[in-house]
């Protein structure tokens, strides 16, 4: 995102090849999904520290249709943003995915071969599915964010920085 703006600044002609969002895999499936979920878990024990602190709360509960929906409607305005920012540096925005064919040249998914002086690969991250038994069980990161309900418990299985991420948030069972 900001070499596309820099470099548009400067006078080159950008494109972005974006075969999902538009917005990188941190704004969309990773750190700023999951910020958002971590604010609405530390709410139960915040809710239990005001009542300490003299605050009457009568009723504690929890709707995960209403957390989830505000954080894929949250995502959905970044991406809104992101991508005016990048139509306002008159960046090139192609909704596909692009392979790398040449030192010169990518090929969008719809078949059409785009030619650069220049190409800057930023391939974002995905989340890795190994074969085991039982994986058919198994979502990724990617998926947690869709899910129809709230797990009653879930295994975290990585080490990478969505795993970890997500291993730092709970929503208590007692605010359901």
């Amino acid at each position: 995102m900001r070499a596309a703006r820099v470099a548009s600044s400067y006078g080159a002609r950008v494109a972005i090849a974006e075969e999902h969002k538009v917005g990188g895999t941190c704004v969309i499936r990773g750190c700023v999904p999951k910020k958002l979920l971590v604010y609405g878990a530390h709410f139960a024990e915040d809710l239990d520290d005001a009542a300490m602190f003299g605050w009457d709360v009568p009723e504690k509960r929890f709707d995960w249709a209403v957390l989830r929906d505000n954080v894929l409607s949250e995502v959905g305005r970044l991406e809104g943003a992101y991508t005016e920012t990048l139509t306002n540096h008159d960046v090139t925005i192609f909704k596909e995915r692009a392979t790398l064919i040449g030192s010169n040249s990518v090929r969008l998914a719809s078949g059409k071969t785009i030619t650069a002086e220049k190409i800057l690969i930023a391939t974002g991250a995905r989340p890795l599915m190994p074969e085991l038994p039982g994986i058919e069980h198994a979502i990724s990161s990617n998926e947690t964010f869709h899910l129809e309900k709230l797990p009653k418990r879930i295994i975290i299985a990585g080490g990478g920085y969505i795993a970890n991420e997500f291993a730092g948030y709970s929503i208590s069972s007692e605010a359901m």
